[in-house]
């Protein structure tokens, strides 16, 4: 049931597919992406924003520091799409880690992964109205047909770090905790 508008029309996207398919005999795999993050983000989205606040390269800014969302690293979202591509899945399936994790461990964890202070954002009051509270991907089907995630959040954002430390080198530039 979706709740704003932008859910409506992917909804019904899903739904003209979905008798689209079943009209002309062919399978449908719906892929629903949770959190994805990783390389080639806009900068305006919160892991590279809140890389470049905990480097001193923008403003810090607030996050509601109890919200718990599912991230997924980029390259898994593209395992999991692949896996569907390439098996007899049919149907909606969750495309997430399936693990609830509140935004302040994100933060701490690219502050730790940064030498920085995680205060510099989590004091912060959040630059955003509040949001519901936890999403979080059921992912029982998604696994049942063999996928598994294969980076840790650590691990992705670990990869989005040394990301970013390679983007400022070849523009020649550098951040201070890069």
């Amino acid at each position: 049931q979706p709740a704003s508008v932008y859910g409506v029309a992917k909804d019904a996207s899903r739904r003209l597919l979905a008798a689209l398919c079943a009209s002309h005999g062919v399978r449908l795999a719906w892929a629903r992406i949770f959190f994805p993050f990783g390389a080639g983000e806009s900068a305006a989205r919160l892991v590279p924003s809140l890389i470049q606040a905990l480097c001193g390269q923008a403003p810090p800014f607030g996050v509601h520091a109890d919200q718990q969302r599912d991230f997924l690293h980029a390259s898994d979202v593209a395992q999991a799409l692949l896996h569907l591509l390439h098996s007899p899945a049919q149907g909606s399936y969750n495309i997430g880690s399936g693990m609830a994790v509140a935004l302040a461990e994100i933060v701490r964890c690219l502050a730790g992964l940064l030498d920085a202070d995680p205060d510099l954002v989590l004091r912060q009051p959040p630059a955003r109205a509040a949001d519901t509270a936890r999403l979080v991907a059921d992912t029982r089907k998604l696994r049942a047909c063999g996928w598994q995630p294969r980076l840790s959040l650590q691990q992705g954002l670990a990869l989005c770090v040394a990301g970013q430390a390679a983007l400022l080198q070849t523009r020649g530039t550098t951040a201070p905790c890069l």
